[in-house]
């Protein structure tokens, strides 16, 4: 709906989107609005981000809890690779 408003206003230019995302609905904003998804909060769970969308594997749930916290490692070094979830 959001998307409907702001091709409302913007016309024909593209733009990008963010926030709230998986793979299925990313692309279908792209197919339907012709816009760039970005996507934040999964590349700090999901390291290897493009091959998750490219492979349809399933998104990392994020703790934001953990974010940008210069205290511990978690949240920076403990979430897996996708090479290593299918071993």
């Amino acid at each position: 709906q959001s998307s409907d408003t702001l091709r409302k206003v913007v016309g024909d230019i593209t733009y990008v989107t963010a926030g709230g995302f998986d793979r299925a609905s990313a692309t279908s904003a792209v197919g339907k609005y012709s816009g760039l998804v970005a996507f934040g909060r999964h590349f700090i769970v999901d390291p290897d981000l493009p091959l998750h969308l490219k492979e349809g594997f399933p998104l990392t749930p994020y703790n934001r809890g953990t974010f940008y916290s210069p205290e511990a490692a978690a949240g920076y070094i403990d979430y897996l690779f996708v090479t290593v979830m299918k071993a």
